[in-house]
C-alpha cells in the first residue's frame, strides 16, 4: 500500500467511525473512555474462563501486573457500577482499541466499539439495544442474522447440575464449543436437568420444546421464565432473520443476561461460536473455497510428512 492509498484509507475509516459516533450519540447515548491498564487479578477474577497467555502483560515499578487493556466491557463496569446509586439509569458507548498477541505471537490491535446501558426496565432495555444495533448494521447496508440466547438462563441451568466452580466452567466451555460428548462426560449423574441441558444444546428442538419439557416435568420456574424472555425479545422484534438459540453461552462471566450474535467477521468463521452465516454468493463462495483449499493443503501436506516418516 502506497502512503496515498494508505491516508485515503485513513480518511475513510475515519469518516465511518464518525458517522457511527454521530448515529450513537442522537440516541442519547454518551461515549466513555476506559482506563488503558487493568490489573490482572482483578481481570482474572472476573473472566475465570480466558487464558490470561494471549494478552499482554506489563509490570510497574513495584511489581504489579496489568494487562494492556484486553477488553473494555469489565473496564468500564469497574469504573461506572460502585459511582451508581440506586434507581440511576446510564446509556454510554465507547470505541477505543483493545490489544492482545496474535496466532504468531505479535502483538495486535483492533477497535472494538460496544453500547452498554445500566438500570432501567430489563425488557425495555433490550429491545432499545437491539433496535441501535439494527439501525447501525442497516446504515452501513450490512446483511446480518441474529442469534438469541439467555446467559442467565444457563447459569441457572448449570447451578442446578453442580455446585463445583471449575466443572461450571467446563460445562460453559463445552456449550461454548457444542460438545455434547464433554458435557456427558462432565455430568456423570442423570437428571431431569441433565436431560434439559442435553435437549438445549440439540439443534433439532425448538425453544418451543424447551419450554414445554420443563413445564410438564414441573421444573425450576425460574427456567421458564427466561425462555419466556427470550421469546418475548425475539416476538417484539418480529424479523424473519432471527433464531433462538438457549446454549449460547456469553464468554464473560460476569454477564447474566440475553446474547445476541450477528455480525461476525471472516476470521473467526471456523471458531464454532456461530451456526449459520448468511452472506451474499460471491463472498460466500471465496470462504467456501478458500477453506477447502486449506483443508486439502492441510491434508496434502500431512499424508507426505507421513510418508517420508513411514519410509525412514
Amino acid at each position: 500500500m502506497t502512503i496515498l492509498e494508505e491516508i485515503r484509507f485513513v480518511k475513510k475509516r475515519n469518516e465511518i467511525l464518525n458517522t457511527l459516533m454521530r448515529y450513537t450519540e442522537k440516541k442519547d447515548y454518551v461515549k466513555v473512555e476506559s482506563d488503558l491498564f487493568e490489573e490482572l487479578f482483578d481481570f482474572v477474577n472476573t473472566n475465570q474462563r480466558f487464558d490470561t497467555k494471549n494478552f499482554i502483560k506489563v509490570e510497574d515499578r513495584e511489581g504489579n501486573i496489568f494487562l494492556l487493556r484486553p477488553d473494555i466491557t469489565t473496564n468500564i463496569i469497574k469504573q461506572v457500577i460502585p459511582r451508581l446509586n440506586p434507581g440511576d439509569s446510564l446509556k454510554m458507548y465507547y470505541l477505543e482499541k483493545i490489544y492482545a498477541y496474535n496466532a504468531r505471537g505479535k502483538m495486535k490491535s483492533k477497535r472494538q466499539f460496544g453500547v452498554e446501558m445500566i438500570g432501567g426496565k430489563s425488557l425495555q432495555t433490550e429491545m432499545e439495544l437491539l433496535s441501535l444495533i439494527d439501525g447501525i448494521l442497516d446504515m452501513y447496508k450490512i446483511s446480518f442474522y441474529i442469534e438469541i440466547g439467555n446467559q442467565l438462563f444457563i447459569d441457572l441451568l448449570i447451578n442446578k447440575l453442580t455446585t463445583d466452580g471449575s466443572i461450571k466452567r467446563k460445562i460453559k466451555d463445552a456449550l461454548f464449543k457444542k460438545n455434547e460428548s464433554t458435557i456427558t462426560a462432565l455430568i456423570q449423574e442423570e437428571s431431569l436437568y441433565k436431560t434439559l441441558l442435553l435437549n438445549v444444546l440439540n439443534p433439532r428442538n425448538s425453544i418451543t420444546d424447551i419450554k414445554s419439557y420443563i413445564i410438564e416435568n414441573k421444573l425450576d420456574e425460574k427456567l421458564l421464565k427466561e425462555v419466556n424472555r427470550v421469546i418475548e425479545i425475539s416476538e417484539k422484534m418480529n424479523q424473519e432473520n432471527i433464531t433462538l438459540d438457549l446454549s449460547l453461552v456469553s464468554p464473560y462471566d460476569y454477564y447474566n443476561g440475553p446474547i445476541f450474535k450477528g455480525y461476525i467477521e471472516g476470521n473467526h468463521i471456523m471458531d464454532g461460536d456461530v451456526d449459520v452465516i448468511v452472506t451474499d454468493g460471491f463472498t460466500g463462495n471465496i470462504a467456501l473455497k478458500t477453506a477447502e483449499g486449506t483443508a486439502n493443503f492441510i491434508t496434502k501436506n500431512l499424508k507426505n510428512s507421513l510418508n517420508k516418516l513411514s519410509v525412514l
